[in-house]
This record gives C-alpha cells, sequence and structure tokens, in this order.
C-alpha cells in the first residue's frame, strides 16, 4: 500500500468517526449541562466554558507538539488520534456513571484529550494538499457521499440504541484506533521546526506574519461559530431531536456536493475563480440569514448555499473538528502560527459570546456573534486575497 492510498483510507476511517462524534460530542455536553444548570443560556455558556478548554490546551501545547515531529511525525500522529480515542472513552465513561460524583473529572478528562489531539495530530506528506483525490474520482465521490450521510446514521442510532450515546462515543473510539492501522505500511517522516516555545508565540505579533496569523484568528473565529455555536442553536431549532439534527446536517453536505460542482463550473464561466467578491458575499450573506432561520428546511438550505463560498473546498472539510493540519502540509513554522491563530481565534470568539451572553438575552448574543462573524468573514476574504506573506 502507497503512502498517499494509505493515508486516505487512514483519514476516511478517522472522519467517519468524527463525523459521529465529533459533531455531536458538544450537543452531549450542552445536554448535560441542561440537567445541571438553570435554563437554556446557562447550559450553553456550561458548555462554551468546555470548548474554551479544548481550544486554551490546543493553543498551549502546539509549540511543543511541533517541536516533537523533529522525533517523528507518524509517531505523533498516533499519540493525536490515541487522544482524541481517549477523549471519548472518557466522555462515555462520564455519561455512563463510571466516574460516580466525580463525573465532571471525567468531562474536563474529554477536553484536555481532545485539546492534546488537535496540538499532536499533524499530517505532513503533503499527500493532499492540492485535492483529496488519492482515489479515482468515483471512488472520491462515493465516501463523500458516505460521510456526509454519516451525521444521519448517528442521529438514528442515537434513537434506536438504548445506551445510544454511550455506545456511539466507544464505537467512535474504536473507529480511531482502527483508523490507525493503515499507517502500519507509512514509513516515517522527520521534520525540522527551529523556533523554541516562548519564541513560537513572539512570532505571532511580527508583521511579516500579518497574513497567516490574522487570517487564521478571523477563520478560527468563524469555525468556532459554525462548528460549535451554530450546531446548538439548530439544536434548539429542531426541538432537541438528535435524528432531525443528523438528517439536516446530513442533508446539508449531501446538497453541497452537486452545489460545489456547479458552482465551480460557474465560477470558471463567469471569471470569479480568483475573485474573493462572491466567496465573500456568500459568506456574509449566509450568516445574516442565519439571524432569521427557524426552520429545519431553512437550517438546510442556509448551510448549502454557505457551502458555494469555496467550491474547490471538499465536502468533507466541513466533518473535521475545524482542524487545519488535516487539510495536509508540511509541518513549519508556518503552519504553526496558522494552528495557533486559529485555536486564539476560537478562543476570542467564544469568549466574546460568553461575555455577551452574560449582559444581553442569548438571542441578542447570538445576534451581534452572528452579525461580527459575517463582517470578520468577508474581511478575512478579502484581506487573504489581498496580501502576500514570504516565510523565511
Amino acid at each position: 500500500m502507497n503512502i498517499s492510498y494509505a493515508l486516505g483510507v487512514h483519514r476516511f476511517i478517522a472522519r467517519a468517526a468524527l463525523s459521529g462524534a465529533g459533531i455531536f460530542a458538544w450537543i452531549f455536553a450542552f445536554q448535560f449541562y441542561l440537567t445541571t444548570a438553570h435554563g437554556v443560556p446557562a447550559a450553553i455558556i456550561r458548555t462554551a466554558f468546555l470548548y474554551l478548554l479544548v481550544q486554551t490546551v490546543t493553543a498551549l501545547l502546539t509549540p511543543f507538539t511541533a517541536r516533537l515531529v523533529r522525533n517523528g511525525v507518524r509517531r505523533a500522529m498516533i499519540f493525536g488520534i490515541t487522544a482524541a480515542a481517549v477523549a471519548f472513552v472518557l466522555l462515555g465513561a462520564a455519561f455512563s456513571g463510571y466516574f460516580g460524583s466525580y463525573l465532571m473529572y471525567g468531562i474536563a478528562g474529554f477536553a484536555l484529550s481532545l485539546g492534546l489531539y488537535r496540538a499532536l495530530y499533524w499530517i505532513p506528506y503533503a499527500v493532499e494538499k492540492k485535492g483529496e483525490h488519492v482515489f479515482d474520482q468515483f471512488t472520491q465521490l462515493l465516501l463523500d457521499i458516505l460521510l456526509a450521510s454519516m451525521p444521519l446514521a448517528v442521529g438514528i442510532y442515537l434513537v434506536a440504541s438504548p445506551l445510544s450515546v454511550v455506545s456511539l462515543l466507544f464505537i467512535c473510539a474504536f473507529l480511531l484506533l482502527f483508523s490507525l492501522l493503515p499507517l502500519a505500511s507509512v514509513s516515517e517522516k522527520y521534520e525540522r521546526f527551529d523556533w523554541g516555545y516562548a519564541e513560537t508565540f513572539s512570532h505571532l505579533a511580527e508583521p511579516r506574519f500579518n497574513k497567516i496569523v490574522l487570517s487564521s484568528l478571523f477563520d478560527g473565529a468563524q469555525g468556532a461559530a459554525l462548528f460549535f455555536l451554530w450546531p446548538i442553536f439548530v439544536f434548539l431549532i429542531v426541538g432537541y431531536s438528535y435524528s432531525v439534527l443528523g438528517a439536516v446536517i446530513s442533508l446539508a453536505l449531501l446538497l453541497a456536493i452537486p452545489a460545489r460542482m456547479f458552482a465551480r463550473s460557474y465560477a470558471r464561466i463567469w471569471r470569479f475563480e480568483h475573485s474573493p467578491l462572491l466567496p465573500a458575499f456568500i459568506t456574509g450573506t449566509a450568516w445574516v440569514i442565519r439571524l432569521a432561520v427557524a426552520t429545519p428546511l431553512g437550517v438546510i438550505l442556509v448551510d448549502s448555499y454557505s457551502t458555494l463560498s469555496f467550491p474547490r473546498s471538499g465536502v468533507t472539510s466541513a466533518l473535521l473538528l475545524e482542524h487545519a493540519a488535516d487539510e495536509g502540509s508540511y509541518i513549519d513554522e508556518f503552519t504553526a502560527l496558522k494552528e495557533l491563530g486559529l485555536a486564539l481565534g476560537r478562543i476570542l470568539m467564544v469568549s466574546l459570546f460568553c461575555a455577551l451572553s452574560l449582559t444581553l438575552s442569548l438571542t441578542q448574543a447570538l445576534a451581534t456573534s452572528f452579525l461580527l462573524i459575517a463582517c470578520l468573514a468577508m474581511f478575512s476574504i478579502w484581506y487573504s486575497s489581498k496580501q502576500e506573506v514570504i516565510l523565511s
């Protein structure tokens, strides 16, 4: 098995697991806090603090784990996936009552392990940077459809299984560990990372890195809204139904596949292929439209519409835990700054939402956050198209 194919199989299995547990894990945490907190706003804020813990661990450990790749990247990948599996096992154990009255230790362990996964997991083999098609086009399309259907399958499973939440988390943990088997045929790779721990953070403020840092901050903020705040809001819209939530997510992702094909074709015809205007307009208006969404159909339509902003991106990118390293790139100082910027952007966005929630109503806090994200997303697209960065 060649490296590209082995990594492709590994990443498909891992993504299948993450599209199941990853999407629903924050919903599980929110529902848990809903039983202990006084009302929906308090439950969301407590879930947000858990999310912030994950991002803080990722930000603090990224410069350290980037230096570890000098001892072997495949080893770091294995440790990272193992940490993700441990995260879901701990969350499942907590919900099953294993920790007894110390349940919060299991939930905190989930957050710490998930943050460790994001800091450790790197894809440095550059096998799919210009497209994920290590398989033929038909096979890749089939895999995209399968991944897009995973949330629906998980939603149905959560309704049908008597031990749904706990068993799902354990199954996803098993799949993550199973995804390590193809890595046995991947040779070890060593990367250089010359910056020290404190030095990495100091470079965040350097003018020559303005593009990557600011763009990552904006993208991280949008990722926090899209993969954390929005799913919880959708869960409220669908009446706390796992099956409807899974169906909504899957239908949006499935519709995105032909929509992206259409957008790619007409972007070339209309000569918008390299223009920031159309992506910025679609991204910004999608966030504004989300303010008026009140039905599952509305969620499907606006999420499908938003995917048109970047027609070249694969549908599977939406199923990742907004994890940039999984896009496939060499590990260098540039990559580390990008990961740091993404984590810091998520921290700032969710912290702002929590602050707004303490002073405004939940609806006002969400509306303000979404409007801010619309402005940041449009500015990020425009800014990225105008700037150039040279990493020396």
